[in-house]
């Protein structure tokens, strides 16, 4: 069976690969996202 990644991980876990991508530092997006920058 094979499983695309795109399909195993969440809606959020996409914004923050995206945000990632884009060049956003960890804590530029745990200030947009008002996540921990230590679990990015």
């Amino acid at each position: 069976m094979n499983t695309d990644i795109k399909d195993s991980i969440t809606t959020r876990e996409k914004e923050i690969l995206s945000l990632l991508a884009i060049g956003l530092s960890s804590k530029e997006i745990s200030d947009l996202s008002k996540l921990n920058k230590h679990i990015i």
